[in-house]
């Protein structure tokens, strides 16, 4: 969202760091997701699970471009900038709702229970052992 708030005077070390922070963030994001959609794939599945997942993760980037090309033509069409050309506030105006648009899925992260990818990450809890109480000898 901090981009669509760069213009003409923005430092480019200011604009280096805020797009070297988003990508860094971004990619913690595709780490941290792409290890969940595989934390409960049974081992003789993760072949197939990995191919659907890629697939699936082409597919929205696809998605993305297309709904980004459609946000700035939607912005052009109703910007009061004469001859329907694209200015740099249609730009920030569709580069805003893109970023706004994946807090949606905020939401449905929001609803993940605790426990889930603590198996993966090292953090689920290990089994007891009952072989010192109650044990037949």
């Amino acid at each position: 969202l901090g981009i669509a708030l760069f213009d003409v005077g923005t430092s480019l070390w200011l604009m280096f760091a805020v797009l070297f922070v988003s990508g860094l963030i971004r990619s913690i994001q595709f780490t941290a997701l792409s290890s969940l959609s595989f934390a409960d794939v049974p081992q003789n599945l993760i072949s197939s699970a990995s191919t659907l997942s890629s697939m699936f993760m082409q597919l929205g980037f696809g998605v993305g471009v297309s709904l980004a090309a459609a946000l700035i033509n939607l912005a052009t069409y109703f910007s009061p900038t004469p001859g329907g050309q694209t200015s740099l506030f249609d730009l920030k105006v569709a580069i805003a709702l893109s970023a706004i648009l994946p807090l949606i899925a905020f939401f449905s992260y929001i609803r993940v229970p605790a426990h889930v990818g603590a198996e993966i990450s090292g953090h689920a809890p290990q089994p007891t052992r009952n072989d010192d109480h109650g044990g037949s000898a």
